[in-house]
């Protein structure tokens, strides 16, 4: 019994978890950048991810995603490598690994 009320509360704790961070405009706004960048509209997937940065210049994704285009379709490194150590300072989990292979050289 102490079981099923235990999963019953990390279920709720979940949801509300969940509903807090999904209100987020920042991440709504990425969202809206990766359905682009899935379709294949760059640009379009690019002023998304400029908008959630401009939105809340602390999330670290918008960083990562911004970086992560900038590296792999525009070529752009040094415009990528300033939101790679932008997005690290900000505690992005992925972003050092990017940053070492294309930044630290």
């Amino acid at each position: 019994m102490k079981a099923i009320k235990l999963i019953v509360c990390l279920a709720a704790a979940s949801l509300l978890f969940s509903a807090c961070i999904k209100g987020s405009p920042a991440k709504e706004i990425i969202k809206a950048g990766n359905q682009k960048a899935a379709a294949k509209d760059y640009d379009g997937a690019l002023a998304e991810y400029d908008k959630a940065i401009k939105a809340d210049q602390n999330f670290s994704e918008g960083y990562f995603n911004r970086a992560f285009l900038n590296i792999m379709i525009y070529n752009k490194t040094k415009d990528a490598c300033s939101d790679l150590k932008k997005a690290k300072d900000l505690g992005h989990n992925y972003a050092d690994n990017l940053l070492k292979q294309y930044c630290e050289k």
